[in-house]
C-alpha cells in the first residue's frame, strides 16, 4: 500500500485505496478459489476487490463494516463538495448491496444501513470484542478494587489522534477552564504532531502527551483512571462505536464522551448509564459536572458497575459464533 503524507489530501486517499486494490489483484493469479470472502471496511479498495473476485468466480461476500467510508471522508473534510460526497454515497451503497451479508458493529449502524441498502439487504449486529494478551491482562485485573479518587481528576485518552476526534480542541478547551485535572494522552495519527507541538508550546503540566503504550501500562493506566475519554467531531455523523470503548467499561472506567446525542457513541453511553456525554456546545455544562466531581462523586461507582455489566455485550465467544453461522450459511447457499 503506498500510504499517504497528507492523509487530508483527496488525492491522496485516493491513491491510498486504489494501491490496495492493486496490489490485491496479484492474488488472481494464484488461481485460488474460496467459499466465502470476509472483507472488512472501510478499506474501500478490498470492497471493490471482493466485488471482482465475485464477478469472476461467484464467491460470496460477508461485509464487516467498521465504519462507512464516506462519512469518514466527509468527517475529515476530504469531501467539501456536497455534490462529491453524493457521488461517493452512491456508488459506496451500489457496491454494500452487492455482498449476501453485512455485519456491523452498532445498533446505530444496523439501523443507518438498513435505511440506505434496499430492503432485501441482510445486515447483522456482531459488536467487536477483546483479543490476544489484551484481553488476558483485562480479565486478570477486571476485579481489581483500587479506584483513582478523582483529587485531581484523572483523565486517559489513547488511541487514533485524526481529524475526526477533535482532540486537540478539546485539551484546549479543558486547559482554559478551572477544573483540577491531570490528562495523559496516547496516541498516534495525523493529528498527533499537531497536538504533540501545542502541548509543547503550552508547558502545562497537567498533560502528559506521548505515544501509544504497552499493553500492560496501557491497561494499569485505564485502571487508575477516572474517566476514558472519547471525542467526536462536531457533525460527523458516526455510526459507529469506537473499539477503545471496550476495553475501558471491560476494566470499570467510566467514559467522558464529547459527541452528538444521535451517534452510536452518545447512544451507547446514555442509554447504558456509562459514564458522561456531552456534545461541543455543552462543554460549560460538563465544566459545571467536572468541577464537582471532587464533592460530589456519588454517581461514579454506578457508572462503574454500569461499564463492567455492559461489557458482556463485547464478549468474544458469542460474538464469533454468530459471525461462523452466517458465514456457514452464506457460503452453503451459494455453494
Amino acid at each position: 500500500m503506498w500510504i499517504p503524507r497528507q492523509p487530508k489530501r483527496l488525492w491522496q486517499r485516493l491513491v491510498y485505496e486504489i494501491s490496495f486494490f492493486l496490489s490485491l489483484l496479484r492474488s488472481v493469479c494464484y488461481g485460488r478459489r474460496f467459499d466465502v470472502q470476509l472483507v472488512v471496511c472501510p478499506l474501500f479498495g478490498g470492497v471493490l476487490f471482493a466485488l471482482l473476485r465475485k464477478l469472476i468466480w461467484r464467491e460470496p461476500i460477508l461485509l464487516n463494516i467498521q465504519d462507512i467510508p464516506s462519512d469518514a471522508a466527509a468527517a475529515a473534510e476530504l469531501t467539501r463538495s456536497a455534490s462529491l460526497h453524493r457521488i461517493f454515497k452512491w456508488i459506496e451503497s451500489r457496491v454494500f448491496e452487492r455482498a449476501e451479508a453485512i455485519c456491523t458493529i452498532s445498533d446505530a449502524m444496523v439501523v443507518r444501513l438498513k435505511s440506505e441498502l434496499p430492503p432485501s439487504s441482510e445486515v447483522h449486529l456482531c459488536p467487536n470484542w477483546l483479543v490476544g494478551p489484551i484481553a488476558t491482562r483485562i480479565r486478570d485485573k477486571a476485579d481489581d478494587k483500587e479506584k483513582p479518587n478523582g483529587h485531581p481528576l484523572r483523565l486517559l485518552y489513547c488511541g487514533n489522534i485524526g481529524g475526526k476526534q477533535g482532540l486537540l480542541d478539546f485539551c484546549q478547551w479543558i486547559r482554559s477552564t478551572d477544573i483540577p485535572f491531570h490528562f495523559e494522552i496516547r496516541g498516534q495519527g495525523a493529528e498527533f504532531p499537531d497536538l504533540a507541538r501545542w502541548d509543547e508550546r503550552s508547558g502545562d503540566s497537567r498533560f502528559t502527551v506521548g505515544e501509544l503504550l504497552s499493553v500492560d501500562r496501557f491497561v494499569d493506566a485505564i485502571r487508575t483512571a477516572d474517566f476514558f475519554v472519547i471525542t467526536e467531531k462536531a457533525a460527523a455523523g458516526f455510526a459507529f462505536i469506537p473499539s477503545k470503548l471496550i476495553p475501558s467499561i471491560s476494566l470499570g472506567t467510566p467514559i467522558l464522551a464529547v459527541c452528538g446525542e444521535q451517534s452510536a457513541l452518545g447512544a451507547e453511553v446514555m442509554s447504558h448509564r456509562l459514564g458522561l456525554r456531552y456534545s461541543w456546545n455543552e462543554l460549560d455544562k460538563l465544566e459545571l459536572i467536572l468541577s464537582d466531581i471532587k464533592t460530589n462523586s456519588s454517581g461514579i461507582p454506578e457508572m462503574r458497575d454500569n461499564c463492567q455489566k455492559r461489557s458482556v455485550n463485547y464478549a468474544r465467544d458469542q460474538n464469533v459464533t454468530h459471525l461462523e453461522n452466517v458465514l456457514r450459511r452464506i457460503g452453503c447457499e451459494i455453494g
